[in-house]
């Protein structure tokens, strides 16, 4: 007797196999009502049903309710369903629509690497959209400006011989900039703390630094700090050239 891939429980004569695998391949990718017919989803899930009530029907009435397989299967029509999502037959430019108005903002916490934020993936939709399908990710990855919104949450003083570049957070801040391309930015701080090493060599954090080198991109620029650090002459040598590249964004 054949045993259930996803329980292991003994089946037999299934209408329907449980191919979880190839399933969540198609709810991943294009698949959908563009590339299959809903009369055809439609008649593998009456299969289904049809699997539930014979399964049912051999079993002893103490055991009908608390089955294993009876929630493989159940689980699996619902999966299969989702096949037929509205969602899914919207079409390449409403959906970029739909992206460009969530994505206001892609929102990073910066604070000691020892001392983890509570940061979402929701935080950063551009990241967040991209990871639920195959073609949303190419629409996503194909449109540079969603990943050119950087807000920047500033609490960490820092302090000692701590190497920045070994925060995780620096690589998929690093992933942002690169997937922005050379699109104009838009770009808030929220200086909590001072964003610069102290001592005799004062530099900019790593994060802070890589989003400087690309000023010349930035369209909008907005600041929230401490009155100290809004005169600090060792922070604002950092934003020249802030007022030209606004500027010029403004007459392009």
């Amino acid at each position: 007797m054949p045993l259930c891939t996803l329980c292991g429980e003994d089946i037999s004569n299934p209408r329907v196999e449980l191919d979880l695998t190839s399933l969540n391949d198609k709810l991943r990718s294009q698949y959908g009502p563009a590339s299959a017919q809903p009369d055809e989803v439609n008649s593998i899930v009456q299969c289904l049903q049809q699997d539930l009530k014979d399964y049912h029907s051999k079993l002893p009435t103490e055991l009908s309710t608390a089955v294993p397989h009876a929630r493989c299967i159940s689980s699996y029509e619902v999966k299969l369903g989702s096949l037929l999502s509205p969602i899914r037959r919207l079409p390449y430019e409403v959906l970029h629509e739909i992206f460009d108005k969530c994505c206001v903002a892609n929102y990073f916490e910066i604070t000691n690497p020892g001392k983890k934020p509570e940061c979402s993936i929701r935080n950063r939709p551009a990241l967040a959209l991209s990871s639920v399908c195959a073609r949303w990710r190419r629409i996503v990855l194909s449109t540079p400006s969603l990943w050119a919104r950087i807000s920047l949450d500033w609490n960490w003083d820092v302090y000692g011989e701590v190497d920045p570049h070994a925060d995780p957070l620096f690589s998929r801040f690093a992933t942002f900039i690169s997937r922005s391309l050379q699109r104009p930015m838009t770009v808030n701080f929220v200086f909590r703390e001072r964003p610069y090493f102290e001592g005799s060599d004062s530099r900019l954090h790593p994060i802070l630094e890589l989003l400087v080198k690309q000023i010349h991109r930035w369209q909008s620029f907005s600041y929230q700090a401490p009155v100290s650090y809004v005169y600090s002459e060792d922070l604002f040598p950092y934003f020249r050239g802030v007022s030209s590249s606004l500027r010029s964004h403004r007459r392009s």
